[in-house]
Order: C-alpha cells, then sequence, then structure tokens
C-alpha cells in the first residue's frame, strides 16, 4: 500500500471517529439538556403546589377563626341570657363556611392534615350544637343544663387541640415536602 492510499484511509478512519465522537457528544449534551429540563419542570410543580397548600391553609385558618370567634359571640350571649337568633345565624354561617375550606384542605392535602382540619370543624360544629340546646332549652333541669355544659367544654377543647394538631401537620408536612 502506497503513502498515498494510508494516507486517504487514516483520514477517513479519523472522520468517522470524529464524526461518531461528535454525535455522540451531542446526544449526551441534548440528553442532559432533556433531564435537566423534566426536573425544572418539577421542581416548578412542586414549588406551585407548596404555594397552593399556603394559601389553601391560610384560608382554612382564617375560617376556622372566624368560626371560633362567631361560637365564642354565641356563647356569651346564651350566657347572658339574650336573644341569640343573629348570632345564632352568624355561628352557622361560619360554620358552613370553614366546612368549604376544609373541602379546598381536601383537594390538596395529605390524609393527615385533613383528618385533624374535619376534627376541629366537627368539634366545633358539636360545640354550636351544645350551645344552641342551652339557648333553645333554657328550662331544662340542671342535670341536662349541666351535662350539656359538660359537652360544649370538651368540644371546645376538642377544637383547640385539633386545631393544634392542624397546625403541626401543616408543618411536618411542609419541611417533608420541601426537603
Amino acid at each position: 500500500m502506497d503513502q498515498g492510499v494510508a494516507a486517504v484511509w487514516a483520514a477517513s478512519v479519523a472522520g468517522v471517529a470524529g464524526a461518531a465522537g461528535a454525535a455522540v457528544g451531542a446526544g449526551l449534551a441534548g440528553r442532559s439538556a432533556r433531564i435537566q429540563v423534566v426536573d425544572q419542570g418539577t421542581l416548578e410543580r412542586e414549588r406551585r403546589l407548596e404555594e397552593h397548600r399556603r394559601q389553601v391553609y391560610a384560608s382554612f385558618h382564617s375560617q376556622l377563626a372566624a368560626a371560633v370567634r362567631a361560637v365564642d359571640e354565641f356563647e356569651l350571649a346564651v350566657r347572658d341570657g339574650r336573644r341569640c337568633d343573629q348570632e345564632e345565624l352568624v355561628v352557622r354561617r361560619a360554620l358552613s363556611d370553614v366546612l368549604m375550606s376544609t373541602l379546598e384542605v381536601r383537594s390538596c392535602s395529605p390524609e393527615v392534615v385533613t383528618d385533624f382540619a374535619n376534627a376541629a370543624c366537627m368539634s366545633l360544629k358539636k360545640a354550636a350544637e351544645s350551645l344552641r340546646s342551652l339557648w333553645r332549652h333554657p328550662d331544662a333541669d340542671e342535670a341536662v343544663k349541666e351535662a350539656v355544659t359538660r359537652r360544649w367544654e370538651e368540644e371546645w377543647l376538642n377544637v383547640t387541640v385539633a386545631h393544634s394538631m392542624f397546625a403541626d401537620a401543616i408543618r411536618l408536612t411542609v419541611n417533608t415536602l420541601g426537603a
């Protein structure tokens, strides 16, 4: 084989190897870019979900606080022996709002968070029902009034505990998801 032919073959092999190397490099670069885009999209979706959760949790907290204030006002009116029609109406609306807010929590939260939100709402509803019983039946026997008052106090404590557990579950969930 003469040197000219050998040089042509060497150049051809070098060209093919260079082209193959360039193709492999471009393929790896493209794959890396695709993975980066997918990872970036996943992170963006997680960030949006976390922000949505924070908004839902803040809304639920606000609705629950309004319902607690309404029930508290209802209790004061019952204890003072006043007519409570307006307070009862405000409580019904506030409970309805907080229950609707619970549905929002359920739509984007882990079960543990939803469970505590539901527990707070149900205890608040039972507390309001106890007050309603005290108001609607002022002539009830003292033993009945004591039992209803005990139920009121138990449910009011349950609201506080469930709300505290809800707040703890939010912190745990947000810290776990954010990590």
